[in-house]
Formats: C-alpha cells, structure tokens, sequence
C-alpha cells in the first residue's frame, strides 16, 4: 500500500544557542510595546576588533582599613590622590567618624592626613572641602579645629613633610561702617565649591559673606557682598574677595534677577596658576543659570558670560592653561540638545556636544589638564547606577569605564593631565566572585599599559556567534508574542572576567528614531557555578553577553553599532565595537519537503523546512 503526503504544515525550527546564566548590576532595562526580529544565521561568526585597552587596579584596602569612601581627588601628575573616607566602626555614641586621607597612586604610602571628631551630637569635624595641587604635593581643606575650638580653619598639607599649617580662620567684613573679624563659613555643600591652583600657590573658596555686610546707616552703598568667592596664598602672604554676589549685575549680559555665584551641583575650577577661572552662577529667572569666565588679576568686570545653564546641569572644569571648559547640559527641555560639552574660556566660540545625554542625567564632569579628554557620569537610571565615561573632546570616542558602586555620588572620578589614567570608586570583581558584592575600592585604569610593557593582550578578540540581523517591523504586538532570539558575545581571554555591552552611534547616543532600546547582560562572569543567582556554569570557557535589540520602523539607519567592554581576572581591559545590520521585512513565504513521499506503511518521512522570509507573528 502507498502512502501519499499532501497536508501542508508549516515548521520553523528554531535555532538552539548556548544559554549562560547571566548576573546583571544595574540593568540597562528592556523596552516593552516595539516589536522586534532578528533574523539568526547560524555557523557565522563576526571578530570585533580591539579599539582601546589598558589595566586595572585596586589601590585600596577599604575592607581591611576599615572605612568607607565617600569621594576623592586625584592630582594631575596622577601620582597621589585624596580621599574622604567614613569609619566603619561607630563610636560609643553610635557616631560615624570621618578621616582624610592620602596615598600615592601606586597603592603605596596610605596614610591619615586628618582624623576627624564628633561634636553636637554627631556632627562631623572636617568639611566636604578639599583639593590637591598638579603634582600632589599640597592639599588644602577645611575643618573644626579641636573639640575646644570649634571655629572652622583652612588647612594646607605638606605631603612631604606630613605637616599641616593652618592658614585662615578670619575675614574682614565692614557692618554698618564699622570692620569687624568674623570667623570664616566657607560654603561646603560640594567638594568643588573649595579649588587649589595646579600650582598650589592659591585657594579658592566661597564665603557665605563677603567684605561688606551691610552699607552705612542711611546710605546703600557699597552693596552686601552676599557670597563671595575668596583668594588666599598657601604660603600665607594675604587673603582677598576675588568675586562677589554684589558684581553680577555689572556682568555683561546677565540679567538683573542673577543673585548668587554657585549653580546647583555645579562646581567652579580654576587653571595651573590660578589666572582664570569658570563660575556657574544662578538667579530666580530663566534660565536659571550661567556658566562665566573670568581673570581675577582683571577683577570682576573681566567677568564673560559663555553659556546658560539649566537645572540639573553640573560643572564647570577647567584645563591647566585655562583655554578649555566643559560641562554638562541637562533640562534644556531637549534630549537631543542635553550632554556633555567643552567651550573655549574667551567666549568667541560656541559650545561643542562631545558626548550625549541619553539618559536623566550626566554630571561631575572632569576635564584633563591637557584639554584633550573628560570623564563623566552617566546615570543609568534615577540616581542609583552611575557609570563612569572617558571621552574625547573632538567627540570621537566614547567610552564606557565602569559602573561604580560608590553610594556617593560626588567627584567618583578623576582623570590624569593627558587623559591616559583615570581613578574611579567601584570594584574589580575577584576571580570566583559570587553573590557577595565586593568591597568599593579606588579602582585605577591606565590605557595601554599592557602593549606598553610588551606584554600579549589578555584580551585577544571579541566575537559574535552566531551573527544576527535587525529587521524593521511596523506591527504591534506583545512582548510574549516577539519572535526573538539571543546574541552572545564571546571574550577570547587569557583569564576572562567581566564583559559589559551598550549601544553605541558613533558618539554613545542611542536616542535615534526607531531605536527603542537595548538589553544587554549587564556585566558577566566566567567563573564557574556559585550556586543561585550566580555565574555561568563552566570556567575558563570564555564569557558571553547576551543581548535582544528591538527596532521598528521609523529606524532609518542601516546598521546598529554596540560596544563591548571586557575586563578579565588578571585586570586588564579592552573596548570593541559591533556592528548588526538593520533591514527591511521579508514576507514569510511557508515551504517545506518530505522525503520520500511515497512508500508502504509505516512510513518513515524526514520533512525539510524550506520556509523563506521572516515571522512576524
């Protein structure tokens, strides 16, 4: 008896990948209500190429020194650094005490340049306020002299000779004609609102008064001085106002409402000799605020105005000959206008975007000496996951370092002179990591130090297998109903770690028509099994980053481009970039056939899916 097959069914094979359990630290999120295909070709494979690498390492013990960073300074020469640290033990009365440290950059050297006290209760003794020179041999800050002397002193650190000398507990103030000493109040609600030049010679501070208080009976002039912007040598040669509340509306171009010489979470900076310097200031008007220029050695009506500021904005940072400013822009009521930007100090030029918001926010912005880099960072979401980004100030590079896990948010980088090492708070995760976050450390990343010391690449290459499409789609349907499938990355490592992806167009913007969003995997391990929620199953096997991208149809480009980030176990680190095409829909065409279709029962019958085209429901 012959056996004919004529029912037409159609079968899509799916394509089966390598799953790895993933472990994510602040996911990037998924889009939900675009649609999505990715046309998989199976046995291809794409080789990324290397764009950047370097090292990585932890200079801190916060562990086993028993205290927790807040936040930091490194000095241009990148050979020292500074850092404000919480004790982790309490004290008797359940007070969390504050030290001040310094240690080389190398790792050696730690030391306690200030051991804070309690007093009011828990009121700390040293103040968010404190800078370092170019070449880490001075740092200035301010502090509550001793339990007994509750008067707040500006110090200068000799790092050499482990000294400090105060300089400052007074200011003059004239108060209805008469000249009185007061005890200085610096203004700390941020450590940039304190800045020592390059070349320790001079620091800069914010009073909370200034020189006039208030004009003689029955006369109203000379103005209060409101906040004011104070100059004192290090070598204690003299202290003077270098800029007051009451100069701003003698500014060019300010309007009348601007009243106060600070902007928000924006800080001031000022160049290797102290000769210029860039201001945030704000006002009840719109926009709310201003970023000027000016030389002190010209006095405030060499004051410029460069750009208007907007709230949420952060800055401004300065290069050593005081050329360069950048900053950040966000709540200009455009996305596409918000990011991070550098501006010429002289004000004959516009601003130029160097990389792009993307999200709620970028801030603390740190721009090299040498003008030719800046880092900065990236909230990935409602300020809980700040990461840290390098770029260049041509805007041809952007790069995303780490996601830190500091719970402070201020001065989490620090960048070198000429951009090449950069200091963040977070963690290199341990070989064998699992559930248990590692402790926050400073973490140092120099480029290219791995080449340097003729020393072969731990990173080796980073490949996609199988390679994917991206296929615009117009329809909707639900997230459950998506006809999906996973892009892994492969790390070809010595000793494979961590691998971090985000979307990328060239300057790291993803907000393009049509691009909804990206889900990457977050960071990824390649340590072995470690029980629930841990890493991938097998060690040493490389390390895989899975991703789903979603575009519909007002995506008009015809690729997508992703960057990877992979640091490994011996810590290193290296950047690559990947490109997926982009295409049109292909209507589904069902085919399929059977062999042999004819024979006597029971018939064994092998079906062939010849289907063409993509499912797109």
């Amino acid at each position: 008896m012959m056996s004919n097959i004529t029912a037409v069914t159609r079968i899509w094979k799916g394509v089966s990948l390598r799953r790895k359990k993933r472990l994510g630290f602040g996911g990037l999120g998924c889009c939900i209500g675009v649609l999505c295909c990715l046309a998989v070709q199976p046995g291809r494979a794409e080789t990324a190429p290397i764009l950047r690498q370097g090292a990585l390492e932890e200079i801190t013990d916060s562990a086993g020194g028993g205290y927790d960073i807040r936040h930091f300074k490194m000095s241009a020469d990148a050979s020292r650094v500074v850092f404000l640290v919480d004790e982790t033990a309490r004290t008797p009365e359940n007070c969390v005490r504050q030290q001040l440290r310094t240690m080389l950059t190398d790792g050696a050297g730690e030391e306690i340049v200030e051991q804070g006290f309690n007093f009011n209760g828990c009121t700390q003794s040293l103040l968010n306020l404190y800078d370092i020179s170019d070449d880490g041999s001075k740092i200035a800050y301010f502090r509550y002299a001793a339990p007994g002397d509750l008067v707040r002193e500006l110090v200068v650190y000799d790092t050499a000779a482990r000294t400090a000398t105060p300089l400052l507990r007074e200011l003059p103030s004239t108060n209805f004609g008469e000249t009185t000493m007061f005890n200085v109040n610096p203004r700390d609600a941020l450590i940039g609102l304190l800045q020592l030049s390059g070349d320790g010679a001079f620091v800069f501070f914010i009073n909370n008064w200034g020189p006039n208080s208030s004009p003689p009976i029955g006369q109203t002039e000379p103005p209060p001085s409101g906040f004011t912007l104070y100059r004192t040598a290090t070598d204690g040669s003299g202290t003077g106002p270098v800029f007051q509340s009451s100069d701003l509306p003698n500014v060019a171009g300010l309007t009348p409402d601007s009243e106060f010489i600070f902007f928000g979470d924006s800080e001031f900076d000022v160049d290797f000799s102290g000769t210029t310097i860039a201001l945030p200031v704000s006002g009840s008007g719109a926009p709310p605020g201003r970023l000027l220029a000016f030389e002190p050695g010209a006095g405030p009506s060499s004051a410029r105005v460069l750009q208007d500021l907007f709230n949420g904005s952060s800055g401004a940072s300065i290069s050593g000959d005081g050329a360069l400013i950048a900053f950040t822009l966000t709540g200009t009521g455009d996305i596409n206008t918000d990011g991070v930007f550098v501006i010429a100090s002289d004000g004959l030029s516009s601003a130029m975007r160097i990389a792009p918001k993307q999200s709620s926010r970028v801030n603390s912005v740190s721009l090299s000496k040498d003008g030719s880099a800046a880092i900065y960072n990236f909230d990935l979401g409602g300020g809980s996951s700040p990461s840290i980004r390098w770029v260049s100030t041509d805007g041809s590079l952007v790069l995303p370092l780490s996601q830190p896990a500091s719970q402070f948010w201020q001065r989490t980088s620090s960048i070198s002179q000429d951009g090449a090492r950069v200091l963040f708070s977070g963690a290199i995760f341990p070989e064998g990591f699992n559930t248990v976050f590692p402790p926050v450390n400073l973490v140092r990343f120099d480029w290219e130090t791995v080449p340097a010391k003729g020393v072969a690449a731990s990173v080796g290459s980073v490949r996609g297998e199988p390679t994917i499409e991206l296929v615009r789609q117009s329809i909707f349907v639900f997230a459950s109903d998506r006809v999906t499938s996973d892009y892994f990355y492969t790390a070809s490592v010595a000793n494979p770690g961590v691998l971090y992806t985000f979307a990328y167009d060239g300057i790291g913007d993803n907000n393009r028509p049509g691009f909804e969003w990206f889900h990457g995997a977050g960071a990824l391990l390649d340590a072995g099994p470690s029980g629930e929620g841990g890493v991938d199953e097998v060690a040493g096997d490389g390390i895989y980053s899975e991703a789903t991208l979603f575009v519909t149809s007002g995506f008009t480009e015809d690729a997508l481009q992703l960057r990877a980030a992979i640091s490994t176990f011996d810590g290193t680190a290296a950047f690559v970039d990947i490109e997926v095409p982009v295409r049109d829909v292909v209507a589904g065409v069902p085919e399929f056939s059977a062999s042999p279709r004819s024979g006597v029962p029971p018939l064994t019958v092998t079906f062939t899916d010849l289907s063409t085209g993509d499912i797109t429901q």
